[in-house]
């Protein structure tokens, strides 16, 4: 589909980086693009430091992943089938979703729809429902709700993940990291506590933007490196 170490667009809310002889293949989630325009592709520095495939994933609607990728695709189910045609098409064997933030959200989720055989997810939202969101006093990106809302319907049973996961329960792996220091994130994460296959990792006193912390320490290029391992036992 593209050469190696080639990074190549394949769509707006997509692109893809073929490493040549790894079976690996990981999928990174972009998160929210906080007022800066178009979201970018998160993690790409970190990533051409390990030895696999990337299909990098932005929400250019910025609505979890409920309105797909881009124009291209409306919905959950076309984010789905293009992620799953692309992994196909470079013959992925083994699969490691990621993501921050929002793209945590969408890397749990669509980690589940699709067989990830291991989900890391840094900071997610585990719900955007409106009774979840407020009961918890969650008033964060209401502009990007909001709109998802509007669009997408204030009822959707992918709108809360421990919900969607009592009904349809993950079958690998998923490692949540989180920051004792952000109330919200703390929140979102024991949404999902005692959960089968989720394993939740405290970061104590960090923020929502602990991932930066992470890559200044060099523990995150660590997990990354250790996450090649595991998807590929």
């Amino acid at each position: 589909m593209t050469r190696s170490d080639e990074f190549s667009l394949i769509k707006a809310g997509s692109a893809l980086e073929v490493k040549e002889g790894s079976e690996v293949a990981f999928v990174v989630f972009g998160g929210i693009a906080e007022g800066i325009g178009v979201p970018p592709f998160e993690f790409r520095r970190m990533m051409a430091e390990i030895p696999v495939s990337t299909l990098y994933v932005r929400d250019v609607s910025q609505a979890w992943y409920h309105l797909g990728i881009d124009d291209g695709d409306r919905s959950l189910e076309g984010a789905a089938e293009h992620i799953a045609k692309v992994l196909s098409g470079i013959g992925a064997r083994r699969t490691v979703f990621i993501g921050n933030s929002m793209g945590g959200f969408a890397a749990i989720l669509l980690g589940q729809k699709l067989k990830a055989d291991r989900i890391i997810a840094f900071a997610p939202q585990t719900y955007v429902d409106f009774a979840t969101r407020l009961r918890s006093l969650d008033f964060r990106w209401f502009r990007q709700v909001a709109m998802m809302y509007r669009k997408r319907g204030l009822r959707c049973p992918t709108y809360n993940l421990r919900s969607y996961l009592r009904r349809n329960p993950l079958a690998s792996p998923a490692s949540i990291y989180f920051g004792t220091g952000s109330r919200l994130d703390s929140r979102h994460a024991r949404e999902l506590e005692g959960m089968p296959n989720i394993t939740l990792f405290e970061q104590q006193g960090a923020g929502h933007d602990m991932v930066k912390s992470l890559k200044l320490s060099g523990e995150l290029h660590r997990m990354l490196l250790a996450a090649t391992q595991l998807a590929g036992s």
